[in-house]
């Protein structure tokens, strides 16, 4: 991921710091340009981020949320951003690296029943 990213980046986190009941207004507009992004990239981990969020997208929009396949996809997302922080530098580093335990965090604090 690109440094341009950082923006992004800190858009991301900061929606996950609001908690998930606020990061779901604004997930649709932000996973969609998510998807963009990583797609656009030549980087096989990157467009297995994009299908998982891809997932997410059609989770989190469908008419009865299946609240167990949405903290399976936070949960996966969040490993997989966590391994890509190992794959960057710098700040973007450091900051994919955030989003990563932002995400497994979020699946965690999930009540799946």
């Amino acid at each position: 991921m690109a440094t341009n990213n950082n923006t992004e980046l800190d858009t991301t986190i900061a929606a996950l710091d609001q908690g998930l009941n606020e990061a779901k207004t604004d997930a649709s507009a932000t996973i969609h340009n998510w998807i963009g992004t990583l797609n656009g990239s030549n980087d096989q981990a990157q467009k297995k981020i994009a299908g998982d969020l891809q997932l997410l997208e059609s989770a989190l929009g469908a008419d009865t949320v299946n609240t167990n396949e949405v903290k399976q996809l936070l949960a996966s997302l969040g490993q997989q951003t966590t391994a890509a922080a190992g794959r960057a530098e710098g700040l973007t580093s450091n900051k994919l690296a955030q989003l990563g335990r932002k995400l497994t965090d979020a699946a965690a604090s999930m009540d799946v029943q």
